[in-house]
């Protein structure tokens, strides 16, 4: 048998386009990722993807969806925390380009149309949370919120999504003071849930 018949063909490695990289045996988009995401991600299909309700921020998974860096809390002193915007007084409330609202004398109102932010004297003002376009944030991650009994309270915005007809009811309901307010809009508990629970107080403020 002839020496060159008896070698065995060396396979030809695959080359890679310019506009492709090597990913174990194929050849994928440089854009896509293969095995190296960082920051706690996993390559899934060519992208970079975070675990759970956690959202990517470059090359990090962080829980909040406010911020990336400093520079997208806007003024006052803001840092960026795991994807919150939080100011140098803790109990202070973040508020956009506004800055740092006092906690003790002061609410942010943030217009959901236009995405401006202002601070506003005083403490929290009548609102339906989940149906005004303007929310009134009164300590980081609280809001304002009236219950169907007219009662106005700075809330955690901890509820059940479970019917309710009155802030006894719901008192009772959670163990705990707290309020029945009117859902639908951007509070979305399911088919037949008009007013839900939400538990009473801050734990910021």
């Amino acid at each position: 048998m002839h020496e060159a018949a008896a070698k065995k063909k060396k396979k030809k490695k695959k080359k890679c386009k310019s506009t492709q990289q090597k990913c174990g045996k194929q050849c994928i988009p440089l854009t896509d990722c293969c095995d190296g995401c960082g920051g706690g991600q996993t390559c899934n299909n060519g992208s970079c993807a975070c675990p759970g309700d956690t959202i990517a921020c470059g090359q990090e998974c962080v829980t909040g969806s406010e911020c990336c860096n400093a520079a997208d809390c806007g003024g006052g002193g803001q840092s960026c925390v795991d994807g919150f915007c939080l100011c140098p007084d803790a109990s202070d409330i973040p508020c956009g380009s506004g800055g740092c609202c006092d906690h003790a004398s002061q609410v942010c109102a943030a217009n959901q149309s236009t995405g401006a932010r202002s601070c506003q004297a005083g403490g929290c003002p009548a609102s339906d949370f989940c149906n005004d376009d303007v929310i009134y944030s009164c300590g980081p991650q609280c809001a304002c919120l009236t219950s169907v009994n007219n009662r106005t309270v700075c809330s955690s915005l901890l509820g059940n999504c479970e019917q309710c007809t009155s802030d006894t009811q719901c008192t009772t309901d959670l163990d705990r003071p707290a309020v029945c307010i009117p859902v639908g809009g951007r509070c979305n508990c399911g088919p037949g849930v008009t007013r839900s629970c939400f538990v009473e107080g801050c734990s910021s403020t």
